[in-house]
């Protein structure tokens, strides 16, 4: 993982459903070493538990249902 001194890291964009994680799990993990950079979570889903966990423990400024409309992605990252 990078460091914070190798990276100025502003916005994290990243699926719900991946491979071997969650994009809570996800957030999760990299909120130790990048507390700062907004959080933004994608997803094809709409599982009301997913939306909760990702605001309460990923801590996700955004919540974009796929397919995203380029321009609610493009204003999400300019507004984070």
């Amino acid at each position: 993982m990078l460091s914070t001194e190798e990276e100025d890291i502003h916005v994290i964009i990243c699926d719900q459903r991946m491979p071997h994680t969650t994009g809570v799990e996800f957030f999760q993990a990299v909120r130790k070493d990048f507390p700062d950079p907004i959080r933004i979570l994608l997803t094809g889903y709409t599982d009301a538990e997913a939306i909760i966990d990702a605001i309460n423990k990923g801590e996700i400024f955004r919540y974009i249902k796929k397919p995203w409309d380029e321009f609610e992605l493009q204003n999400a990252v300019q507004n984070a």
